[in-house]
């Protein structure tokens, strides 16, 4: 889930999977409600915004040269551990910076890829090669930071050994149903979940998404910049809106590229799962439906994929494929498959010939992806802990035992894998939001999202996104006082998030990061 070999996780196919790019674009986040917020949360919302760090008020950050790249700078910056309490300890942020190639050099842009967990220090360390970034590297210092107990940020949040969720998802099946499996699932997130608090215990309460934009606040005047310029994908969007309603008068230019509805994010987390499931899922039949009309260059189903793909779940249901022995042993099973496509829907169209190769090698035997590869690509404990920090007491147990009941209306073959399946990332985890112990962190905004007072914020959606719909994108623009919507056209096998794969799109959000100027009302790139 972010942009080009940016970061890890979720838009292009990976070498490891596949042979491109990872699984990237995790970007995010998770999707969202078709209008305006009518939530418990937003009768509630009020309060009030922040006037945000001035410049010289905080200590600047002290850049030095990364070790592993002349062309780069890295630090680290303390922030408080608890803004309620700053006497409580800090945590250590992961930074570092590329310097503007150009004399006309504006200021600052910080960039966040999603996830949420997901590395801004690999997004900026990546940009050197992408065309895309051009000319934004010639008017800005690109900024990453690794979010809090995320990534190269210490400490860092951990939960249970890899090896531990290798065997859940070992033993996960794709076709699960029935009251048992609730059960399970609820059992495995119970035991997740104790597993971080255990090793996570002091840092779980401060791990939202409030506290990570009062961190970015602090770069932002650490970096010298009086306002913010920044550029949020997927769950960067939920990030970006939480600043700006925070300090809307810290705005210069924010463009949030696959937006989400953060009322939704917040307080309908079982709802905005399944507008996630929903749109998945037609990303995944286009697949199959492509398959069927080139079944030559897909090579899997011979023009019968969607019955080929249930086949293949069944059989590796009850007899999963296997290599190794001991510590080396990996298994491909059902759940490997399903959760492999629910991957991979957010790399569009162009990972659809690959994914089918992938697949026609998986059902003639060959496990070429296992589920250690899988836990590799999926977001892992920093996006469990801060997608359930988020939501907390919004999802009951009750709430996620009929939810997983609907789950196959929702989506016949990604809904019930996901919902039942351990936790581990975005869609899967349903049941451990379920059974979190914070029920009401310190680090939990409760503001309207209005932003009132901040300068135009750039909101951008795609009609085909799989991961975050386009009724998010419409939602919050609807919410913000000023802003403009930016829509990129198409249907089910777009990408998730358009910056990276949209010329237009990408023209577009540069024109107003640089220049201020906004798209004109109504604006509409096609997809590319």
């Amino acid at each position: 889930m972010s942009p080009l070999p940016l970061v890890t996780a979720r838009r292009r196919l990976a070498s490891g999977l596949v042979a491109a790019t990872t699984v990237a674009a995790s970007l995010t986040a998770t999707p969202v409600a078709a209008a305006p917020p009518t939530t418990a949360r937003a009768a509630e919302a009020g309060e009030a915004p922040e006037s945000g760090a001035d410049v010289g008020s905080v200590p600047a950050i002290e850049w030095k040269t990364c070790p592993d790249d002349e062309i780069l700078q890295c630090a680290t910056y303390s922030v408080p551990l608890d803004y309620q309490h700053p006497d409580r300890g800090t945590v250590e942020l992961a930074v570092n910076r590329l310097p503007a190639s150009g004399p006309d050099r504006i200021g600052s842009l910080f960039l966040n890829p999603g996830g949420p967990g997901g590395s801004g220090v690999d997004v900026v360390a990546g940009v050197t090669g992408i065309p895309q970034t051009k000319e934004l590297r010639r008017h800005f210092d690109l900024v990453g930071f690794d979010p809090r107990g995320t990534n190269r940020s210490t400490p860092s949040i951990e939960c249970e050994p890899v090896a531990r969720s290798v065997r859940r998802f070992d033993q996960a099946l794709g076709q699960p149903g029935g009251e048992r499996t609730t059960a399970d699932a609820l059992q495995e997130a119970r035991e997740y979940v104790a597993s971080c608090q255990q090793r996570s215990g002091d840092l779980l309460p401060f791990m939202g998404t409030e506290y990570a934009a009062r961190d970015m606040d602090l770069l932002r005047a650490a970096v010298g910049d009086d306002q913010l310029t920044y550029l949020g994908l997927s769950y960067g969007t939920y990030l970006g809106a939480v600043y700006a309603d925070m300090f809307p008068g810290r705005v210069r230019a924010v463009a949030l590229d696959g937006s989400i509805d953060p009322f939704q994010y917040g307080d309908d987390y079982l709802g905005i799962l399944g507008a996630n499931y929903r749109a998945s899922e037609r990303s995944v039949d286009a697949f199959l439906a492509w398959c069927d009309r080139h079944a030559t260059t897909c090579k899997f189903g011979h023009g019968a994929a969607g019955d080929a793909l249930d086949a293949l779940v069944a059989r590796l249901d009850d007899h999963p494929l296997t290599r190794g022995k001991g510590a080396d042993r990996v298994t491909t099973n059902g759940y490997t498959v399903l959760y492999l496509l629910y991957l991979l829907t957010g790399s569009g169209r162009q990972a659809w010939p690959q994914t089918g190769k992938l697949l026609g090698r998986i059902a003639s035997g060959l496990p070429d992806i296992s589920n250690r590869d899988l836990l590799g690509a999926a977001g892992g404990a920093t996006n469990i802990v801060i997608e359930c920090t988020d939501a907390a007491g919004s999802v009951t147990q009750g709430g996620f035992v009929r939810f997983a009941r609907r789950s196959a209306a929702m989506a016949r073959r990604l809904g019930p894998a996901l919902a039942y399946g351990p936790p581990s990332y975005d869609g899967a985890n349903a049941a451990a939001c379920s059974v979190w112990p914070l029920k009401n962190p310190p680090s939990d905004w409760r503001g309207d999202f209005r932003a009132q007072g901040s300068d135009p914020v750039l909101v951008v959606g795609s009609v085909g996104d799989p991961s975050t719909p386009y009724s998010g994108a419409v939602s919050l623009a609807a919410t913000l006082d000023h802003a403009r919507l930016l829509t990129e056209g198409g249907g089910p096998g777009a990408t998730h998030t358009s910056f990276f794969d949209n010329t237009c799109i990408q023209g577009k959000v540069t024109e107003y990061l640089v220049s201020l100027e906004l798209p004109r009302a109504g604006t509409r790139c096609p997809e590319e």
